[in-house]
């Protein structure tokens, strides 16, 4: 049997085909990649300067709302400071100015007035490569260099966001006569838009008051110590709001807080029980009304189990200077046992002074 050879023919030129195409696409695949490396570049750059852009504007914003609401040109040349100082130049920059807040007494546009200011410096990113980054399809921007843009918001007074976790707020408010009419006229404000500004979904608030009020009528304040008083016309509830930062007048809280009236010096009380002082400032017994509240009715957990934070809040400008305990007498000297204790020796300043058992002001 005669032994057969197979002789198999390659495709020269099918062999030489592939080869050229291998070629080809390696250097398609190492220019691709280089575009993309050299593209990367850029977006770097790109982004450290959005980073530092950023970081200017909240730091113009956070010190140019220090001057507001008095002086918004104040306000302004604060903010352009710390923008040169960060290398972004005034010409590239946009300053205006906002209400974030309902207080009229610190934003008002008619007058000027605001509590937040808007810093929006922009600056060019430096670019290297952008002919590259065109021809790979970016936005056309790339090629002359990108500007970078940012914003930042800084407010001074009662703005910004009220958090959102539960609490219970006791409000202690003096309304004594140290407080001038414009000083409580104030200092009632700011409690009712705190009260609008919380959420009852989440907080429980209370006032206590010094002078104490009357029983019969928690509007007024009383006359005489020898009378029977009410520190706290309003204990914690969940009423103060209608629904969310819609505030029920009607509540306790509301009421009473809008309600108050700024004792007299010259009331019969504080001539005869105590000429020398104005003792309708004691400021230790309206904190211990508030914080003997807290203690029985407070919550130590919400209805999610979540814990509940105290809080107490004093509004007040002047020292406690009545003693707890003592009966009255229209003795000045305070050395009878019997008497009020006397205002310069028993004001809230040393560990031993103040009033009611350690509730120093």
């Amino acid at each position: 049997m005669e032994n057969m050879e197979v002789t198999v023919n390659r495709n020269k030129g099918a062999e030489k085909g592939e080869k050229g195409q291998t070629l080809p696409l390696f250097g398609l695949f190492i220019t691709t990649l280089l575009l993309f490396a050299l593209a990367v570049v850029d977006v770097g750059f790109f982004l450290h300067e959005r980073q530092q852009v950023q970081a200017a504007a909240d730091a113009a914003a956070l010190a140019g709302a220090q001057e507001l609401p008095d002086s918004t040109s104040n306000a302004t040349n604060v903010a352009l400071q710390y923008l040169a100082k960060n290398d972004v130049s005034a010409n590239d920059v946009v300053i205006s100015f906002r209400c974030t807040s309902g207080v009229a007494a610190i934003c008002n546009a008619a007058l000027g007035t605001y509590d937040t200011i808007v810093v929006t410096p922009k600056s060019q990113a430096p670019e290297f490569f952008g002919g590259v980054l065109g021809l790979i399809g970016s936005d056309g921007c790339w090629i002359d260099g990108c500007d970078v843009q940012a914003s930042a918001a800084g407010c001074r007074g009662a703005c910004g966001p009220i958090g959102t976790g539960p609490a219970d707020i006791m409000v202690t408010l003096d309304h004594s006569n140290s407080m001038s009419t414009t000083d409580l006229a104030n200092a009632k404000n700011a409690v009712i838009q705190m009260f609008t500004d919380l959420n009852h979904q989440y907080q429980k608030v209370g006032l206590s008051v010094t002078p104490p009020v009357t029983p019969g009528n928690t509007c007024d304040t009383i006359d005489y110590w020898a009378n029977s008083k009410n520190w706290m016309p309003s204990g914690l509830t969940f009423g103060f709001q209608s629904s969310p930062h819609v505030l029920n007048t009607v509540s306790g809280p509301a009421y009473q807080t809008n309600c108050l009236d700024r004792a007299s010096f010259s009331s019969p009380g504080e001539l005869t029980d105590y000429p020398f002082c104005s003792c309708h400032t004691d400021v230790g017994s309206g904190i211990q009304a508030a914080s003997n509240e807290l203690i029985a009715n407070g919550r130590i957990t919400d209805s999610l189990g979540n814990p509940v934070v105290h809080g107490l809040i004093l509004i007040t400008d002047g020292a406690a200077n009545v003693a707890p305990f003592e009966t009255i007498t229209t003795t000045t000297t305070g050395t009878g046992t019997t008497s009020w204790a006397y205002c310069t020796t028993h004001a809230a300043v040393t560990s031993s002074a103040g009033d009611n058992n350690g509730y120093e002001s």
